[in-house]
């Protein structure tokens, strides 16, 4: 059984092993000796008497004075070993303190279990209240203390892989950058293919740079789940990363639906309003009803069953029953963004004031397209001539802050990622994470067997029709890109199927032959004759066409015209053949 002892020099009481007894312990606190009773039996006994030494015989040689200073000291110590064990050391055990025997710490007289480590005073094991704490999980309560600086240990403790991060997201944001300005150039000179196929590449650029830290979301989640702040060696995949990014973009897309009946009616209430406020409003609301549960949303898509993430009433329920750690997580990103912000906002001035400058120091000089197609969203360039030199020391300039808000993003992604991953962990329970699989039946796959009693693999043949078809379609439509680029009005498609869509006009028909009149010049007209009149002169009878005489009388109206039978008369039956 323990024995408790109190340190005479520190207070501290001291729970030392029954093995312990008759010697010495040092004090955890202070490193003082503390001696430790000898069982009662042994403290009752008298102490034995040490046996007397023999005389120490003179010594025939002198000895040297290297070797007397180690028998000196080991004379020392066996004199303070016989001085401890002629003390009588039970008196110095604190019968009246109650410690914990686990931890030594001072408990009460009435306590079943050790505040501190909860462990049951009595049989030694866990103690009750401690089982349904760990039942329970972690207090939620703690998260709101201990995600700022978690966040700050995080990024320290993974700085290898925040920085890998840092230059996968550069070379994602270098491709992203070169196809969008192509493809604004492309639109500037009206080649429409050119401009689509660079606006795409960007786009999935772009998508790659949050594709890439929400991949790396859910190893984060896991990993903080299982009490691990360092991460393991992660590999970049470009397409992997392009992919994440196309989903959530979906997924935002499909959170967003099903509260249309609310951000619909705002897009055409502000109609009239301008683009900027009319789009940009509209947005707004859309995206807060599609990104308020992303903390949510993380922590299910870490789990094998994330069916949940794209019914977002339901991811809606889930982040409203948790909505303190929900804003709390919004407040720390909204706060450590600041800065980044800042340095955005920096590069959009810089843009602003010198783009314009830039572009005619290299020999662009006329910019009216460009000033007029940013002037209709509201983008008015600025600024004066500055000279190659000072067009170079700007660019370099941008890029040099470019690179720094990419490392700040990088380091702000991976804190975000460490914060709602801290959210997970004390909030699981609440979360309603479906973290285990339902065990399946195994059913035996039937294996269909070639003639050679090899297995048909189907898949193989299939990619064997579509990897040619493939090939040819992303073939053709780099040559269609080529062409584009060299002819303005090429049209990507065969020409019967341009007609059909009505992007070309069809072949124009044959113009009529037209009917020679006679006149001079015409075949068998007559040298110097008069050509005849286009029409019956003014006034003029009609040729071959009945009528009255020329100054004859008209006829009264209602009177039968002349040569007409008269009303009632028999009409003569046409003659016989």
């Amino acid at each position: 059984m323990p024995v408790r002892v109190r340190c005479p020099q520190c207070e501290k009481v001291i729970s030392a092993p029954d093995a312990a007894r008759g010697k010495a312990v040092k004090c955890p606190d202070c490193q003082a000796r503390v001696p430790v009773p000898a069982a009662e039996a042994e403290a009752a006994s008298p102490a034995k008497p040490s046996a007397a030494k023999p005389a120490a015989k003179p010594a025939a040689k002198p000895a040297a004075t290297a070797k007397a200073a180690p028998a000196k000291k080991k004379a020392a110590d066996d004199d303070d070993e016989d001085f401890l064990a002629k003390l009588d050391l039970s008196r110095s055990e604190d019968r009246n303190t109650k410690v914990c025997p686990k931890c030594g710490t001072v408990v009460d007289e009435e306590d079943t279990e050790c505040a501190a480590c909860g462990v049951d005073l009595q049989t030694g094991g866990l103690g009750k209240t401690a089982r349904k704490a760990r039942m329970k999980g972690a207090d939620p309560n703690d998260f709101y203390g201990r995600a700022w600086k978690d966040g700050y240990e995080f990024v320290k403790e993974n700085f290898g892989i925040t920085m890998n991060s840092w230059i996968n997201v550069m070379i994602l944001f270098a491709g992203s950058a070169v196809g969008f300005i192509i493809g604004a150039v492309a639109m500037i000179f009206e080649h429409t293919p050119s401009a689509i196929f660079f606006l795409v590449l960007g786009t999935l650029g772009s998508l790659g740079v949050y594709g890439w830290f929400f991949s790396l979301s859910a190893k984060v989640v896991m990993f903080a789940l299982d009490k691990k702040i360092k991460l393991d060696r992660t590999s970049f995949e470009i397409f992997t990363a392009m992919a994440t990014g196309v989903s959530w973009t979906i997924w935002m897309v499909a959170s967003a639906v099903p509260f249309a009946p609310i951000w619909g009616p705002i897009y055409f209430v502000t109609k009239d309003s301008g683009p900027a406020i009319n789009y940009g409003l509209t947005a707004a609301v859309a995206l807060f009803f599609a990104l308020l549960p992303i903390p949510c949303v993380i922590a299910h898509r870490a789990m094998p069953i994330n069916w949940m993430i794209w019914v977002s009433p339901l991811m809606w329920k889930i982040a409203v029953k948790n909505i303190g750690g929900v804003l709390f997580c919004w407040v720390v990103a909204f706060t450590t963004w600041l800065p980044i912000g800042l340095l955005i906002l920096g590069e959009v001035l810089i843009l602003k004031n010198f783009l314009v400058c830039i572009l005619q120091a290299f020999g662009m000089k006329d910019t009216s397209a460009i000033e007029t197609q940013t002037a209709a969203v509201g983008f008015a360039f600025t600024g004066g001539s500055i000279g190659i030199a000072g067009a170079i020391f700007v660019i370099i300039g941008m890029l040099i802050l470019r690179v720094l808000v990419l490392f700040l993003f990088t380091c702000w992604s991976m804190y975000m990622l460490r914060t709602v991953a801290q959210f997970t962990f004390y909030n699981k329970k609440g979360l309603e994470l479906i973290s285990e699989v339902k065990e399946k039946a195994y059913v035996a796959k039937k294996i269909e067997l070639g003639p050679d009693g090899e297995p048909i693999n189907k898949s193989g043949k299939l990619m064997a029709i579509l990897v040619p078809i493939i090939g040819i379609v992303v073939l053709y439509g780099a040559v269609c890109v080529i062409m584009a680029s060299a002819a303005p009005d090429y049209i990507p498609l065969p020409k019967f199927v341009s007609e059909k869509l009505g992007l070309v006009a069809g072949a124009p028909p044959a113009p009529a032959a037209a009917v020679p009149l006679p006149g001079p010049g015409a075949p068998g007209a007559a040298p110097g004759a008069a050509m005849p009149a286009a029409g019956p002169a003014p006034g003029a009878a009609m040729p071959g066409a009945p009528g009255p005489a020329p100054g004859a009388a008209l006829p009264a109206p209602g009177a039968p015209a002349a040569g007409a039978p008269a009303p009632g008369a028999a009409v003569p039956a046409p003659a016989a053949p």
